[in-house]
């Protein structure tokens, strides 16, 4: 994985909105945080800085290049990080078994690597022919789904072939916002007769689509649907406000509508238990999004645990 394109990914890493989520999480001198998303360790960086030699941070994240990136990233703070090659729909467990059971605040930074796009070649992108894989880690799913009763590791490749009309029509409705689902659905279904779809290409011919615009939320929705995206974020959610301090501040930057919806819900129906502090949504400043594009589709939402 090691190449030269995949390295060069690395050093374009920018995190997005930076200093809004430093605000929000008020990090200071020995205290614990947790990201759950640390990816290249933009975020944690800053995090780590304000926490001093004291402080604590556990990083997780599910693919194994982030991680082992991350550690030479941030190797100046080895005795105060703690880095996890996991889900964090695991992450209670992840927390109680490193000391991290209660802390005083948690991070989820949504957005895909951008090396998953650029060097990956598990078929996240439709501008080059790759395998349809779309599996963020090809062995965690399986994992997942084991600790769940539920066996399963499907790619791209399997659902695109096996699902039959109407759950292709579902996922691309309830993942990608596609009102043109049984359309484009059909067509998948009708080009697989005559062979098997086995690459991006393969997939792309099949749609008879070439808009980016178009295709993006196409894939974004088979995305989710092979990673349980959804399902992982509800699960990290109600397992993140339980290893909260009182005080303790939450942060979510989401990239999609459904991804912001599911947060949305969440800090609504907790309010019992926190008090959100981001009565809209977060968006990146004008200037920011120039620099890095990538955080204008970016929301971010705050709350903070509350005695109860």
């Amino acid at each position: 994985m090691q190449n030269d394109k995949y390295k060069e990914t690395m050093k374009r890493h920018i995190p997005v909105m930076l200093k809004e989520v430093i605000e929000y999480l008020i990090p200071r001198q020995g205290q614990k945080f947790i990201d759950c998303t640390i990816g290249l360790g933009g975020h944690s960086r800053k995090i780590l800085e304000r926490i001093g030699p004291k402080g604590k941070l556990l990083g997780i994240d599910q693919d194994k290049e982030s991680i082992r990136e991350t550690r030479e990233n941030l190797k100046e703070f080895k005795n105060q990080i703690v880095l996890i090659n996991d889900n964090f729909n695991n992450l209670g467990h992840i927390a109680r078994e490193n000391g991290f059971d209660k802390v005083e605040g948690i991070l989820f930074d949504l957005g895909m690597a951008s090396w998953h796009f650029d060097s990956s070649n598990r078929g996240f992108t439709f501008s080059q022919d790759e395998p349809l894989d779309m599996r963020l880690d090809k062995f965690q799913n399986a994992d997942f789904r084991m600790r769940n009763n539920k066996y399963e590791n499907k790619t791209a490749e399997y659902i695109i072939n096996r699902y039959s009309l109407k759950e292709l029509a579902n996922i691309l409705y309830k993942y990608g916002d596609i009102r043109k689902n049984f359309m484009i659905a059909k067509r998948i279904v009708e080009a697989r007769k005559d062979k098997k779809i086995i690459t991006t290409f393969d997939l792309k011919c099949a749609l008879q689509i070439n808009n980016p615009k178009v295709l993006a939320p196409i894939w974004q929705a088979i995305r989710i649907e092979i990673n349980h995206e959804y399902e992982n974020l509800k699960l990290g959610l109600n397992q993140a406000i339980k290893l909260l301090k009182p005080e303790a501040k939450l942060v979510v930057i989401s990239f999609h509508s459904g991804e912001d919806r599911i947060t949305k819900n969440f800090l609504r129906d907790n309010k019992n238990k926190i008090e959100i502090l981001t009565k809209k949504p977060i968006i990146a400043s004008e200037e920011e999004i120039k620099n890095n594009p990538k955080a204008r589709s970016a929301k971010l939402r705050a709350a903070e645990k509350i005695l109860c």
